[in-house]
């Protein structure tokens, strides 16, 4: 068992190291040409959508994985509820947005920040495609596809770095086209989602009542934890934003993303373990956990 886990971590680490490359030549060319202070706006205009759905997704996802990983809900049951959620909780989430931008303080942090709203709307209407895109990644999770979620995470960053290319560096459309590349390997990372779960189970709407109690019983005992955590990472910017202005936020955020690697090795763990655990009996899950910990910890 833990040779698998080994391997199926180690191989999840390459994808993470081959995404961070990705990630990185992405965001020196967003970096070079936008230059700090356009690369700070649009760290904003990704980073207000983000704490928007930290606080709206509610640990759902989480809810999936455990779901489908211990059986006790359908795969075809968590799919459907999965789409009607994105689409609820996504339209919500849009009029939680609207209603951020009546406030003197919300609209002040616009402003001082240089922010253009059409380029925060436009990431802003992407919400629903980014909580079905979680949704539908927890689900292949669950289902111990690892290499399937992978692909995912791989193809949205490749994507984006392809996008960076053609719209900043070839075309020249500054922020526009930084933004664009963000949305567009949306688009197409949820359309390889939809593909991979089609594999596994049809996709049809359907709410099923037991499954919706359960997943916010089981996803209220996640959200706080996943929320404050959130925060922790991702408020700083916001204050310096708040109180200084975008070329702060842009030479910040870029230290941030470098120091922010160290994660790839928890991560990597984090993927294989708890799809793996949550399949496992409870005797066996709390003799299993702390083995990896202990490993996971020497490792950092």
């Amino acid at each position: 068992m833990f040779k698998d886990f080994a391997k199926q971590s180690f191989l999840t680490f390459l994808n993470q190291i081959a995404v961070f490359l990705a990630g990185f030549f992405s965001l020196v060319i967003i970096s070079r040409i936008l230059g700090p202070e356009g690369r700070g706006v649009y760290s904003l205009i990704i980073l207000i959508p983000g704490m928007i759905m930290a606080f709206g997704n509610l640990g759902l996802g989480s809810g999936n994985v455990y779901f489908i990983g211990s059986k006790k809900h359908k795969v075809q049951d968590v799919v459907s509820n999965s789409l009607i959620f994105s689409l609820i909780l996504g339209a919500l989430l849009v009029l939680v947005f609207w209603g951020l931008l009546q406030m003197d303080f919300f609209q002040k942090i616009i402003e001082s920040n240089k922010i253009p709203q059409l380029y925060l709307w436009l990431v802003v209407l992407t919400i629903p495609l980014t909580l079905l895109l979680g949704f539908f990644q927890s689900v292949l999770m669950g289902r111990g596809e690892i290499t399937n979620y992978n692909k995912i995470n791989f193809l949205r960053e490749i994507l984006q770095l392809l996008f960076v290319i053609i719209l900043l560096w070839v075309l020249k459309k500054g922020l526009l086209g930084a933004v664009l590349s963000h949305i567009v390997a949306i688009i197409l990372a949820v359309l390889l989602s939809v593909f991979l779960v089609r594999n596994i189970t049809r996709i049809r709407f359907g709410f099923h009542k037991g499954l919706v109690k359960d997943s916010f019983i089981y996803g209220g005992k996640v959200y706080l934890a996943n929320m404050m955590s959130f925060l922790n990472y991702r408020l700083d910017m916001f204050l310096i934003a708040f109180f200084l202005n975008p070329l702060a936020v842009g030479l910040y955020s870029i230290a941030v993303g470098i120091a922010e690697r160290l994660f790839i090795i928890p991560g990597a763990i984090t993927t294989v373990l708890y799809p793996k655990i949550s399949s496992m009996e409870d005797s066996k899950a709390n003799e299993f956990t702390p083995k990896i910990a202990r490993h996971t910890f020497f490792i950092m």
